[in-house]
């Protein structure tokens, strides 16, 4: 493995957003373990991370963080996507990697994958783009299912196990609100606990796009669903409730993203947003984490 000699130390940082699955399907079990999807992938503007990458003379990885929720060690992404890429292009990894968390951990906001994506940029940013964007995003897929889409986060349809993306044009002009509780849900559980029949089963994909680009919110709606959600819900039940509340209380729908046990609502302004923010957070207090946010519809850029 060769060292190409860093020659001064220099820090770069970047916003790493939490999404939302507008539409999740699934198709299907394949023989490696994963399921094949169909997806709608939304990046959220205002609830992000911050990851920042400094290049020092001290040789190896190192993972640092204010939060008590994540690791800090081999296991974390940030650290499996550092090594990955080290080991791809053949250099000696000399690396700290600090990362501000505010996304939900273990939430179905994709905050993991997102750091480790961010981690893939900004070494890819360093080094000259060195890796090819098709070796980078089959390197990315390697790390984390959701890993290739934060790569160029934008509102994205998603296929395969989620790394088969096509950028989405989004013209309907609503909020999210999100609405985490305070306790994790495994994908590995969420999946393994689907109920069948699915209920995006006779949905397709293609009217969600076409209507997201059309502006039609009524028809966006009827997409809002999730095949995992239904388990999610069987097992708590509280998950119900807030997203009855959710849409009691004027948002246009509400379910649950990804694996969850996030629950996003729809809402057609921010002025509305606030308001069931507000009566969420007299009812629940600390049960629930409250965010409000638009669609990110241009990624944030490496600073330094």
């Amino acid at each position: 493995m060769a060292d190409i000699g860093i020659m001064k130390k220099k820090t770069l940082s970047l916003k790493t957003p939490a999404k939302i699955n507008l539409f999740l399907k699934v198709a299907g079990r394949r023989d490696d373990g994963y399921h094949n999807l169909e997806t709608v992938f939304l990046p959220l503007t205002n609830i992000f991370d911050t990851i920042k990458l400094k290049i020092d003379e001290q040789e190896g990885i190192k993972i640092t963080s204010l939060s008590e929720d994540i690791p800090c060690n081999k296991s974390n992404l940030c650290y499996k996507a550092a090594e990955q890429y080290a080991l791809k292009i053949g250099i000696v990894p000399n690396w700290g990697i600090d990362i501000d968390k505010r996304i939900p951990v273990t939430a179905g906001m994709g905050g993991g994958s997102s750091d480790a994506a961010a981690v893939l940029i900004m070494l890819q940013n360093f080094y000259d783009n060195t890796m090819e964007e098709k070796e980078l995003v089959s390197l990315a897929a390697k790390i984390g299912a959701d890993v290739p889409f934060f790569l160029n986060p934008v509102p994205s349809a998603g296929y395969g196990i989620g790394d088969i993306l096509k950028p989405v044009e989004v013209n309907c002009d609503f909020y999210v609100l999100i609405c985490a509780p305070q306790f994790p849900v495994t994908a590995s559980w969420a999946y393994k606990n689907m109920v069948n029949p699915c209920v995006c089963e006779k949905l397709n994909i293609d009217e969600l796009i076409s209507s997201l680009k059309s502006g039609e919110i009524s028809t966006v709606l009827k997409f809002v669903k999730n095949d995992l959600a239904p388990a999610l819900y069987n097992k708590f039940p509280i998950l119900s409730i807030f997203r009855d509340d959710l849409i009691r209380l004027g948002a246009e729908e509400a379910e649950i993203t990804g694996s969850g046990p996030t629950i996003f609502g729809i809402c057609k302004d921010k002025f509305s947003a606030e308001q069931i923010a507000a009566k969420m957070a007299e009812k629940y207090g600390s049960a629930l984490k409250l965010a409000i946010s638009s669609v990110l519809k241009e990624p944030y850029q490496v600073g330094s």
